[in-house]
């Protein structure tokens, strides 16, 4: 599916000609999921990620357009811990990043308090230039399964007086969320800049006949992806995504990393790698730093054999070998998508390979990569020296292997 061109009529542009002098409030949705720290899962100024920064400059932008209700969502649930925190301090950030800094926050949106009355009138006395934040959507059971029948935001929204919706949040397309689907129900619906802005990206790689590399790391791929990239783009592997390849190849990881993805993956997962792996060559680490009694080592991947060595980054011999594969490969594109070590704790051999191989057409994707580059201070120099930055991670190699977006999918239904 040719999302981009498929998007024009939908474009903010549009939104510009079709709203009224004196608008009422613009319902945007956006993605300002950042990591917290535990165990009080607070985010301070220090922690201001480039997810606030970049969906600042776009409700700045909004904002004089109409009055804002802004819709967003911190944290997911694993299968094992829920971590859903309020969205209070990220109230806080974008009105301190904001030109206008008009952005209040309803902290009382939970349960039956959503749908109250008292919101509805609170909406409805916004005026332009005001931004109104509401809590966590994943504070809903009903956020990850849409029933356009049920679900409770659309006859909200709309008695609300809704006057238009934004759908600014790219890095959540690729899954069905109500707060995205039900957007085209509520009101006339458009593509938010950010959201245009990457998209145009996408569309460039997906549709250049040039090579193209990608360095897959982070805890999970997206194993409905992989098996698509794969015919488009050669594959390099770290972090756990590495670890598990390596394992697939017949390598023994000793018995706390195998043990440890064992717990991380399900069997149809592993399934999924194993089907690439056999069919491609995949590129694996060759190294890895290690704990050995609280100390780190760089080892060959044959020394872990029958060890009790944790794995906490990729080692210095991958770094190189990566580099010179990469550069001997002549790439038009180079993407990185997730971690390739545990760069929360320090490790940065993931962040030596980037400094590398950045440059004109590298692309750095998902929030993971961001809060990594951040660390290190390389988010500007990837962009000055012809790079991107994408907010979205999973939505972009979706994107890439052709993989349908549901809420888009919905828009393109319901509006025409």
């Amino acid at each position: 599916m040719n999302y981009y061109k498929l998007l024009g009529k939908y474009e903010l542009s549009e939104l510009y000609t079709n709203i009224d002098e004196s608008p009422g409030p613009v319902l945007v949705r956006v993605d300002i999921n950042i990591p917290v720290k535990e165990p009080d899962r607070r985010i301070s100024r220090d922690d201001y990620n480039l997810r606030l920064e970049y969906y600042s400059y776009a409700l700045d932008i909004y904002s004089e357009i109409a009055p804002l209700v802004v819709m967003a969502h911190q944290g997911r649930n694993d299968g094992k811990d829920i971590n859903f925190v309020d969205l209070s301090d990220h109230a806080v950030a974008l009105g301190s990043m904001m030109h206008n800094g008009k952005v209040t926050y309803e902290r009382e949106v939970k349960g039956d308090n959503y749908f109250s009355g008292r919101l509805v009138k609170e909406i409805k006395s916004l005026e332009r230039g005001d931004v109104l934040l509401l809590d966590n959507v994943r504070n809903f059971d009903f956020e990850e399964e849409f029933d356009a029948k049920t679900c409770p935001y659309i006859p909200f929204f709309k008695k609300a007086g809704i006057e238009a919706c934004i759908n600014d949040g790219l890095p959540l397309w690729h899954r069905a969320n109500s707060s995205v689907m039900a957007l085209p129900h509520i009101a006339p619906t458009y593509i938010g800049l950010i959201s245009s802005n990457e998209l145009e990206i996408q569309h460039k790689i997906m549709h250049d006949s040039g090579k193209k590399a990608i360095i897959i790391g982070g805890l999970k791929p997206k194993f409905t992806a992989i098996p698509k990239l794969a015919e488009e783009m050669d594959i390099f592997t770290g972090g756990l995504t590495g670890q598990m390849v390596c394992k697939l190849k017949g390598y023994d990881l000793g018995r706390k990393n195998n043990e440890f993805l064992e717990k991380t993956y399900k069997p149809k997962e592993i399934d999924v790698i194993r089907a690439v792996v056999n069919k491609y060559d995949i590129a694996t680490p060759i190294d890895f730093v290690v704990s050995i009694n609280g100390d780190d080592r760089i080892v060959g991947i044959d020394e872990l054999r029958g060890t009790d060595y944790f794995i906490n980054d990729i080692g210095p011999g991958t770094v190189e070998k990566y580099t010179t594969d990469i550069r001997e490969g002549n790439y038009d594109w180079k993407i990185r998508g997730g971690p390739n070590g545990r760069y929360e704790l320090g490790y940065d051999n993931g962040i030596n390979l980037i400094r590398k191989i950045l440059g004109k057409r590298f692309v750095a994707v998902g929030g993971d990569t961001i809060e990594e580059l951040q660390r290190a201070k390389l988010c500007k120099p990837i962009a000055a020296t012809g790079g991107y930055v994408l907010l979205g991670g999973g939505a972009h190699l979706d994107g890439w292997a052709d993989e349908p977006y549901p809420s888009i999918d919905e828009l393109i239904k319901i509006q025409g």
